[in-house]
């Protein structure tokens, strides 16, 4: 196990295209300082938030919940140390369970039309 840090650019693509409340896209930002503080901790370096919200970088839609599942593993050191509280965890949570049911929904909804056929 270890710490990677995930570059803010990619931080700032997660909250256009997966937040949809204010809250949403808080728990994502906090993911990023908590991120930053646990590869800091870890690695004793002194790396510090990117605050540039405008700069982004292309991530495929199918590729956008994978990246927000490997900042909430990177929010943890080694010793399993967190830095994010319960309540931003559980909202980033929600994030990819609403994901994880678009797409059994979808995936539903296609082998349906393919029955039907």
């Amino acid at each position: 196990m270890s710490v990677m840090t995930i570059r803010k650019t990619k931080i700032n693509t997660l909250m256009e295209n997966l937040a949809t409340t204010a809250d949403e896209e808080r728990a994502i930002w906090y993911g990023h300082v908590a991120n930053i503080t646990a590869y800091n901790l870890q690695y004793k370096e002194n790396l510090t938030p990117d605050y540039d919200f405008d700069k982004k970088e292309w991530i495929l839609a199918e590729d956008l919940v994978s990246e927000l599942k490997s900042l909430m593993y990177n929010i943890y050191t080694n010793d399993g140390n967190c830095f994010l509280q319960q309540k931003w965890i559980d909202i980033l949570q929600t994030i990819i369970d609403r994901d994880k049911a678009k797409t059994e929904l979808a995936e539903g909804q296609i082998l349906v039309s393919s029955l039907v056929k």
